[in-house]
């Protein structure tokens, strides 16, 4: 019995906060994550930086490589015309490798990256990034696309091996089953499943050939200690530059880190809804509420919309990294980026020239 109780002295809202214990750590858990996922796009992205540099330690006129964060998939890396869809999968010691094949094409995102490579007319390269390689069957499934891969590279027919059928077929089911964005020729999953067609096989055959999966990355609570040393300081070396890779990796991540937080390019990206319940002014022109209504202006004022902006980290040279003033927005000053009203007008100017037409009134 509390001293509390004995006086009848009920505790705060403070008290309770600090003195209940908490049951889950949910939001730092997925803030982990989503860290994790962009130091691994970041690793993809030194290593294209790295593969740049000429004999004197500068970038090639001629490379034109990015990695562009959260299109069509986690990130692409671009090489020029090629193109590579990169899933990331963290997978913790309690979750230990993919066993089986539903497993990997479900929440090992093989499923997806089958279906952006079909919408893409198979001309993109896909990998699976994880913490943790395969076993069992889906250690049968990896030899059999290993295989395949080989006869793709020495340009011979793309002929299954018989021990290798099984995991073929299989693959092919998981993928009826998980992918979202099937091909139309594809018969849908039902009961009982129906027998996969020559063709699906066929195409299954030429997914497999540009798949990889690379584990054994190092577990999230492992790259506060590791990540400087394995990503950024082959970076110093290479540069001769005598400094601490700490700094090197801190600056390129947080540019993946804020890249990977932002969505996809879609037609309003994350604006907001505005002017979505509107009042409708009588034929008399005044609303049902009291002031007087807001002109209305013709379609040929309306506002244009900002030019895109890419979702792509660009290296070019390493000063670029950390650079404050490169792939931000501009300054106030242009008129064609500043916030509009419902005239087309740049929301500060639109301000100034109501206030001095109400004066004139």
């Amino acid at each position: 019995m509390t001293v509390e109780s004995l006086v009848g002295v009920v505790p705060s809202a403070r008290q309770r906060l600090f003195s209940e214990p908490q049951l889950d750590d949910s939001g730092a858990d997925t803030l982990d994550r989503y860290n994790w996922q962009a130091s691994m796009a970041a690793a993809d992205g030194l290593r294209l930086y790295l593969d740049s540099l000429d004999g004197d330690g500068r970038p090639s006129k001629d490379i034109d490589s990015r990695i562009v964060c959260e299109l069509q998939e986690d990130w692409a890396a671009v090489d020029g015309d090629a193109v590579e869809l990169v899933s990331a999968k963290h997978r913790d010691v309690t979750t230990g490798p993919f066993t089986t094949v539903n497993a990997l094409a479900d929440a090992g995102g093989v499923a997806h990256l089958f279906g952006r490579w079909n919408a893409l007319h198979e001309t993109v390269t896909c990998r699976l990034v994880t913490t943790f390689g395969l076993s069992s069957d889906a250690q049968k499934l990896e030899k059999a696309w290993v295989k395949l891969r080989e006869l793709r590279m020495a340009r011979q027919p793309l002929d299954v091996p018989d021990d290798h059928r099984t995991s073929v077929a299989d693959l092919c089911q998981a993928l009826r089953s998980y992918c979202k964005e099937l091909p139309s020729s594809w018969a849908p999953a039902a009961k009982p499943m129906p027998s996969p067609t020559d063709a699906e096989i066929a195409q299954v055959v030429r997914f497999m050939t540009v798949l990889d999966v690379e584990a054994e990355k190092p577990l999230r609570s492992q790259l506060e200690f590791a990540a400087a040393n394995m990503y950024a300081r082959p970076i110093c070396n290479r540069l001769g530059l005598p400094i601490d890779p700490e700094s090197i990796w801190a600056a390129v991540h947080d540019i993946f880190y804020a890249r990977m937080r932002k969505a996809g390019p879609i037609p309003t990206g994350k604006l907001p809804a505005v002017l979505a319940y509107r009042v409708v002014c009588s034929a008399r022109g005044h609303s049902s509420g009291e002031g007087r209504p807001l002109p209305d202006f013709p379609a040929s004022r309306q506002p244009s919309p900002c030019p895109e902006r890419g979702t792509g980290s660009h290296f070019r040279s390493l000063s670029e990294v950390g650079d404050p003033g490169r792939g931000k927005l501009r300054t106030s000053s242009d008129n064609r980026c500043r916030p509009r009203s419902a005239n087309g007008i740049p929301k500060g100017l639109c301000r100034d020239r109501l206030q001095l037409r109400e004066a004139n009134n």
